[in-house]
């Protein structure tokens, strides 16, 4: 029987190679589950890490865990503030370099890639489009969609319309 060969795009979350206890959310449990039930994972995530505001550099760019499954982790410069352009910049520069190295790692029966981020959900789909791989979208939250929310009350309309390309 064929190993299925799972991709797991998701950043934001604590993984098991950082620094002092780690306490593994949603992509993490289902990354050892699925390993559990015999499957190859391969997760796709930030070199910075979103909830220390610190670069994860002893593991670059890709390493096989303990845990079973293989973590490649997408470049893209820090950010101080999570309402940030700088923020949008790094996710940009994550979803890019997932593009640039996609193609170099065998190919997966599945993609699930959560949301956020908006341009790392894109660059899955374009991914599973072009090498015909289903793809499943974890929506977690509406980030960015705090932009319009911290707006001033009057511009609530023409900043929703911005968000939404009109």
């Amino acid at each position: 029987m064929k190993t299925l060969r799972v991709w797991l795009l998701t950043v934001g979350e604590p993984l098991p190679c950082d620094a002092g206890t780690v306490r593994l959310l949603r992509v993490g449990i289902l990354a050892r589950q699925l390993v559990h039930r015999g499957a190859e994972v391969t997760w796709w995530t930030g070199a910075f890490a979103h909830h220390a505001k610190r670069m994860r550099t002893e593991v670059m760019p890709a390493v096989d865990l303990p845990e079973g499954y293989r973590l490649e982790l997408l470049a893209g410069r820090p950010y101080r503030s999570n309402v940030s352009l700088a923020r949008i910049r790094n996710h940009r520069e994550q979803a890019a370099d997932f593009e640039r190295r996609a193609g170099s790692v065998a190919l997966p029966d599945v993609i699930l890639v959560s949301y956020p981020t908006i341009e790392l959900a894109e660059a899955a789909v374009r991914y599973g489009r072009r090498c015909g791989v289903p793809v499943v979208l974890d929506v977690r939250d509406l980030w960015p969609d705090i932009f319009v929310n911290l707006a001033p009350e009057r511009l609530h309309i023409r900043a929703i319309g911005l968000h939404a390309g009109f």
